[in-house]
């Protein structure tokens, strides 16, 4: 492995220089990027978050092959949905479920997952993509509307988001399996969003779940890599690994 060393400034004028070593091995087979990320957002989840959503794309557009032009509309998607909703998340003051996280730092770790997978196997539509990553949550989360969305966003990703929203007018047991339903019906990249969300969400889980939860969460889990093989190779590994992993907790 042969560590790769960034060094940024950021332009706020009280914030210090900032290094981190990404571990890269030629030159997309990425060691657990996603985790590094992780770690970074929740130690710094004040000024210095910018910084590393930086050195994030600062490392993408080196090992992803993206053009100077593409990446810098990348950078301009990725602002504006993540602004867009992490108004919308902190509008209902929501956290990661058993954290005091502000749930933005679960949006960025998808993104973070899907720009990963874009890395090793490249996605056909990434700036798509990456809107629907951080979106994914607002129509089921918060006051967003499907014209809110439309709005802002265009009828494609609000296509997409709502593809990924669960309906709650259903029987809990059955909104899983209608979601995956009406997720295959739709664009590939919709499927990576599903893959790249549950796999963010198989950390260590509430500790107020009890066994027969973390289970049925495991299970459901299993399901969506069984109906969205086909979706990326990359993030269909990263799931399977994080399906072992879980056992851990249960």
């Amino acid at each position: 492995m042969h560590p790769t060393r960034f060094e940024l400034i950021s332009s706020e004028p009280e914030s210090d220089i900032l290094s981190i070593e990404l571990r890269v091995q030629l030159p997309a087979n990425i060691v657990d990027l996603p985790s590094l990320w992780q770690a970074a957002a929740v130690n710094n989840l004040g000024r210095r978050l910018k910084c590393f959503l930086r050195i994030m794309l600062c490392f993408i557009s080196r090992y992803c092959y993206i053009t100077q032009t593409s990446f810098m509309d990348l950078q301009s998607t990725y602002q504006h949905a993540i602004k867009f909703a992490a108004a919308k998340h902190a509008a209902i003051n929501q956290t990661i479920p058993g954290t005091q996280l502000p749930y933005v730092v679960h949006l960025s770790n998808v993104a973070m997952e899907i720009l990963t997978a874009h890395a090793a196997e490249p996605i056909a539509d990434i700036n798509f993509t990456i809107q629907l990553a951080l979106l994914h949550d607002t129509l089921e989360d918060t006051d967003v509307t499907f014209d809110e969305l439309q709005q802002h966003f265009g009828d494609r990703v609000a296509a997409g988001v709502a593809a990924l929203t669960k309906n709650k007018e259903l029987p809990k047991t059955d909104r899983m399996a209608d979601s995956l339903a009406r997720i295959k019906n739709s664009p590939k990249e919709v499927w990576v969003v599903k893959l790249a969300d549950r796999i963010t969400n198989l950390q260590e889980p509430p500790k107020h779940w009890d066994k027969p939860k973390k289970e049925a969460y495991l299970k459901e889990a299993e399901l969506i890599l069984t109906e969205l093989k086909g979706a990326n190779a990359y993030l269909e590994q990263r799931l399977h690994q994080k399906l072992t992993d879980y056992q851990a907790y249960i």
